[in-house]
């Protein structure tokens, strides 16, 4: 039906016959093949020229987007430029140790010599000390080393480097059988519990051997070995008599003499050691690390001159 507004009706609409719609419809679908695909084939595979065709476009497509999917352009901060390295003509190059010249030596070289030089580094005498080995002067390097224990400002990986030096070149230099002229005399005196006096006075001998072969025959020890019913232990001190100014170590008393021996060696290690520490002109002796003997300690770790130092430094 169709509204009529001149009189106010509805007019009736003629309908276009089913039919006519349906052959409408195929001839539009007709005639839009006819035009527009029926010269496209759809079944054969394209070539290799057509898909390189495709592959080009697609690619100059992509290169260049389309401006509706754009994005603005990211604006680029600005990178602090890395600071150049130095050239190697602008490093500063290491500062090379002085040497120590290691002709004209005296001979024999006396065990304190170059103590007079100041300031040198602990790198100088190693250099020294290394040259002198290489040449088989077995005795003066081994003068050159122990500078760097008692005298040079050396570094623990110094110090030990020499330690092995000295223990390497002791066990092919023969130390003195017997005691230099005039050696001074030290007295080691122990207190031991009442009921190990005689097993401490046998260890006490072997110390007092032991220590003055580690001197390099320079100093005679002698002991005096006191019994004390009121204590339990070890006590260890320089002087014939007892003397409460003066430095002293206590360690627990073993049962066996052997290990008395290894006690009163210990105890006497420590006891050099803070002795030798009040003379400012001697470096401090270090410490014995874990696994190593009281007699390699005593035997490597004190120079020869030290030992020559000792009496004096016990007398005060």
């Amino acid at each position: 039906m169709e509204f009529d507004p001149g009189c106010g009706k509805l007019a009736s609409v003629q309908r276009i016959p089913w039919p006519a719609v349906v052959l409408l419809c195929l001839l539009v679908v007709g005639l839009v093949w006819h035009f527009g695909t029926r010269h496209y084939d759809f079944l054969t595979p394209p070539s290799e020229y057509e898909l390189a065709l495709v592959r080009s476009r697609v690619g100059t497509d992509l290169a260049s987007p389309s401006d509706l999917f754009a994005l603005p352009p990211a604006q680029e901060t600005e990178k602090a430029e890395p600071e150049p390295e130095p050239t190697e003509a602008e490093a500063a190059p290491p500062v090379a140790a002085p040497v120590i010249l290691d002709i004209d030596l005296p001979d024999p070289l006396p065990q304190n010599y170059w103590i007079d030089l100041k300031d040198m580094p602990a790198a100088a005498y190693v250099d020294l000390a290394s040259r002198l080995e290489a040449d088989a002067r077995l005795s003066e390097a081994l003068v050159a080393w122990e500078r760097v224990l008692d005298h040079a400002p050396a570094n623990p990986e110094e110090r030990e480097i020499a330690v092995r030096a000295i223990r390497r070149i002791k066990s092919s230099v023969t130390a003195p059988t017997r005691l230099v002229r005039d050696a001074p005399t030290i007295t080691l005196r122990v207190t031991a519990p009442n009921d190990r006096v005689e097993i401490t006075r046998r260890a006490a001998k072997e110390v007092a051997e032991a220590l003055s072969l580690a001197s390099f025959r320079q100093i005679r020890f002698q002991t005096v070995v006191e019994a004390n019913r009121k204590t339990a232990i070890l006590e260890v001190s320089f002087g014939a008599k007892a003397d409460d100014q003066k430095p002293r170590l206590e360690a627990p008393a073993p049962s066996t003499a052997d290990a008395v021996e290894t006690t009163l060696l210990t105890a006497v290690y420590k006891l050099i050691a803070s002795t030798l520490a009040l003379d400012g002109s001697l470096k401090p002796i270090s410490p014995a690390p874990q696994g190593e003997t009281p007699v390699e300690s005593l035997s490597h770790r004190i120079t020869r001159h030290a030992w020559s130092v000792l009496p004096e430094a016990a007398a005060r």
